[in-house]
């Protein structure tokens, strides 16, 4: 749009050609415009002026991004009314397509902050995840030694009294007195 508008100040530029940059020029703001319509995110559209969402940075609730995207329809960048049929007009043109193209430039960059920082949250989540899933797995490795030392103990006194009942069963009667008043 800016080059077409560069090409449209040139003094010596016949108005058939002037006509066709114009007809050029509404068909790119016609795009802009089918670019805004079409920009969605979970049926919200973006680019309209209307997004904004906070969105979670954290389990807990309590870090989140404010997310605002300014208004990118022809009408907010002040390019409906643009008329590069006229040297004057292009003239005149270029300076507002240099204040569109700041807004457009600085909406990027903004965005392009909110994507770094919710890749950032999430690298931090799974990180967590992970820290979280190998603490459980060593939680879980710690109760399995307890349980197989317990299996083991049992083990050993079943063993015992298994061995013990066997041995009492050669006892003699008088060998069983002799024991119960041993003190």
């Amino acid at each position: 749009m800016k080059e077409l508008a560069t090409r449209a100040a040139n003094d010596t530029l016949p108005e058939e050609a002037r006509s066709a940059i114009q007809e050029e020029f509404n068909q790119l703001k016609q795009g802009i415009t089918d670019t805004v319509r079409g920009t969605q995110y979970n049926n919200q559209q973006l680019l309209n002026g209307e997004f904004n969402a906070e969105l979670p940075l954290d389990t807990t609730g309590k870090n989140n991004l404010n997310v605002e995207i300014q208004d990118m329809r022809p009408d907010a960048l002040n390019l409906e009314n643009i008329n590069l049929t006229t040297q004057e007009g292009a003239e005149n043109a270029l300076n507002t397509l240099e204040n569109a193209l700041d807004q457009v430039n600085g909406t990027r960059t903004q965005i392009g902050s909110y994507v770094n920082r919710l890749g950032k949250a999430a690298e931090n989540l799974l990180n967590t995840a992970e820290n979280t899933g190998a603490g459980e797995e060593r939680i879980a490795g710690a109760d399995m030694a307890r349980t197989m030392a317990e299996y083991m103990r049992n083990q050993n006194l079943q063993q015992m009294t298994s061995m013990l009942l066997g041995q009492t069963g050669q006892l003699n009667a008088a060998s069983v007195l002799n024991i119960l008043q041993s003190p």
